[in-house]
């Protein structure tokens, strides 16, 4: 999944859970691992390396590369945006929501850190992502792959708001 999936879930989750955080983030963590069970439409980090398997990320030259870099930074703008726009309504929800979409994206993060640096708990995380992430090449077909994507984050959005309006 992308990262504005990740995110938009994980403070959904948050949300639903505005007085016990203690529930609502590790649920959000949790999410991660779940959803990435569905197909759904990638985009990896197989550019970020040359034909001489180094790093290609301080590569200009690759242009493979730098629309990696476009899209992931594009991806991080919408998924901020998105959870403002959706959740943030006082200073409660600011926190329940950049603290949930942080912990959602936070198995990502990992998995680059796992694949930029390597080291035991980057490796275990990446190992624990890949144990869950949803292994068929669904990047072909974007219009299933973004529709699944698009489902769960409906979903999750109307039950985060129907668990707040029962739960003001």
């Amino acid at each position: 999944m992308i990262l504005t999936t990740h995110a938009i879930i994980g403070a959904a989750i948050a949300n639903a859970f505005p007085y016990e955080p203690h529930i609502g983030l590790p649920l959000s963590l949790a999410s991660h691992y779940i959803i990435d069970i569905l197909p759904h439409t990638n985009y990896g980090h197989e550019h970020f390396q040359n034909e001489n398997n180094r790093d290609a990320i301080i590569d200009f030259h690759n242009i493979d590369a730098l629309v990696q870099i476009f899209f992931t930074v594009l991806d991080i703008t919408v998924a901020v945006l998105l959870v403002f726009l959706l959740f943030v309504r006082d200073k409660q929800t600011f926190f329940l929501s950049v603290f949930g979409a942080m912990f959602a994206v936070l198995p990502d993060i990992f998995n680059f850190f796992s694949y930029k640096f390597g080291g035991r708990f980057f490796t275990g995380a990446k190992k624990l992502h890949d144990l869950f992430h949803y292994n068929k090449d669904f990047n072909h077909n974007y219009f299933y792959g973004v529709m699944t994507q698009l489902a769960v984050v409906v979903f999750m959005v109307i039950v985060s708001f129907l668990a707040v309006s029962v739960n003001p």
